[in-house]
């Protein structure tokens, strides 16, 4: 999916050019859609020494979000963020996989990359701080799940 050597297959040459390309290819529709064709289908709230984190659950991705944030700011970003480590996953039969190894700090800043880009079109950031304090399945305790 995406090597950094194989950037210029997607038709650009930096990792910002990527970063964009991704955010307006997954972009357009709500939010739960954007991440559904992503395969995420869950966000956790747990004890976390991160922000957050992506991990595979079965036939789905879950992103998991730090239990004692309750920044919008801070909680739309790690959406963002992990949203963008879901493009270095495929499904394989339909299960999700990593197609590529842990690409480290080039990785991090990818998704911090994507993350703003994603956040900056449309009603993105409004959608994922609505659909985690707003809606009827806001986390009230320390280990909820939002289903989507």
């Amino acid at each position: 999916m995406i090597s950094w050597q194989a950037t210029r297959m997607y038709g650009v040459r930096t990792r910002p050019q990527l970063a964009k390309q991704f955010a307006n290819e997954v972009g357009g529709s709500p939010v739960i859609t954007q991440l559904r064709r992503r395969n995420i289908h869950e966000i956790i709230f747990r004890p976390l020494f991160a922000s957050g984190g992506l991990a595979l659950a079965g036939s789905i991705i879950r992103i998991y979000l730090r239990h004692d944030d309750r920044c919008s700011t801070n909680l739309a970003q790690t959406v963002g963020h992990e949203l963008g480590h879901s493009f270095f996953f495929g499904k394989v039969a339909g299960t999700p996989i990593r197609l590529v190894p842990y690409g480290g700090w080039r990785e991090e800043d990818f998704c911090e990359m994507f993350a703003s880009m994603w956040l900056a079109q449309g009603t993105n950031r409004e959608e994922v701080e609505e659909l985690i304090f707003d809606s009827p399945r806001l986390p009230c305790g320390r280990y909820e799940m939002i289903s989507l």
